[in-house]
């Protein structure tokens, strides 16, 4: 499929290459959640109004009832807290926004301009007037709901903004913020893998839009480098190259020997078809790049971190539901 800078056919990228890529945004966004789980893991219990008590209170004991690593430090602290609160509030908008980011994609992919995807007839809707419509609902209020968590976390940032340490009744805005967020990503999540799942790319559209752009071009250009041309000078011969294509009404698989001539192209070639997208693939084999061999590499990678992530969440479950237990005894 084509990769895309400023909307613009930029180089040539495998469908698996652009799942990973967002596959990175999602797994950064399960490593901060992991993270901020970590950071709950301090016992509030025992900060009383905001300075402790005189009671005869062990905040240990009730640390290790409860599961928590260790009590809060520090009491006044503890209740004017809420950074948990507003990390979860701003973890949840990055996701949300990663999800809104694939969903343009997948809107602008659907239409009828690009045609790069067929989207599930259950996740899309008719129009109520045009029966020939087949409309992106789904993608589009995935797209729309991450305002919705954006605003909670502005609306809790400036709540707390103008508070004084220690509690306030202003801090009852921080439930109802948490609680939309959690709903609206959660749900936003579910929706919108079951989307994905029932989503393919049409392989053969994909393959036409390729041979639209010139994509090929910073190919051609590296390969002068490596024949000893300078970037600058490779930039601006390739750069004459697609000019010619353009007035001549021509494709880089149709320039022939005599064409090459005609430019004065610095490398003897009969043709430019070493340029073909399958060999523009198969050579970008750098790491992280999109070879089929390296975007397998990366597929693995991502495997091991999804059983591995699984593995911990499952751990933490039976904890839980370990101290649950014991409550209860």
């Amino acid at each position: 499929m084509p990769g895309f800078t400023h909307l613009q056919h930029a180089q040539p990228i495998t469908v698996g290459y652009y799942y990973m890529a967002h596959f990175q945004r999602f797994k950064r966004d399960s490593e901060k959640f992991m993270e901020l789980f970590k950071r709950l893991q301090e016992n509030p219990l025992g900060a009383c109004a905001m300075a402790g008590t005189t009671l005869p209170t062990d905040r240990f004991i009730t640390t290790k009832l409860l599961g928590f690593d260790k009590p809060t430090e520090n009491a006044m602290d503890t209740v004017g807290n809420r950074d948990n609160i507003m990390d979860y509030l701003y973890l949840s908008s990055l996701t949300m926004t990663h999800i809104s980011s694939i969903a343009e994609e997948f809107v602008v992919f659907n239409s009828q301009e690009f045609s790069f995807i067929d989207i599930d007839d259950g996740y899309c809707t008719g129009s109520s007037i045009m029966p020939q419509k087949k409309n992106p609902d789904l993608a589009e209020l995935a797209r729309g709901k991450v305002g919705r968590n954006i605003g909670n976390l502005i609306n809790l940032l400036t709540v707390v903004k103008g508070t004084f340490l220690t509690f306030n009744k202003d801090f009852q805005e921080d439930k109802e913020a948490l609680f939309d967020s959690i709903k609206t990503l959660n749900m936003s999540l579910l929706i919108f893998e079951k989307m994905l799942e029932g989503s393919h790319f049409k392989e053969e559209v994909l393959k036409k839009h390729l041979e639209e752009g010139f994509i090929e071009a910073t190919d051609i250009a590296e390969y002068l480098v490596k024949e000893n041309i300078p970037f600058r000078s490779a930039h601006e011969i390739v750069g004459n190259l697609v000019k010619y294509c353009e007035n001549n009404n021509k494709d880089f698989s149709q320039i022939n020997k005599k064409d090459l001539e005609i430019l004065e192209f610095p490398v003897k070639l009969d043709d430019l078809s070493i340029f073909k997208i399958e060999n523009s693939i198969k050579r970008r084999n750098s790491f992280g790049a999109t070879s089929f061999k390296e975007v397998e590499r990366q597929v693995g990678v991502g495997e091991e971190y999804i059983e591995k992530l699984e593995n911990q969440i499952s751990r933490l479950k039976n904890t839980i539901d370990s101290l649950y237990a014991n409550l209860e005894k």
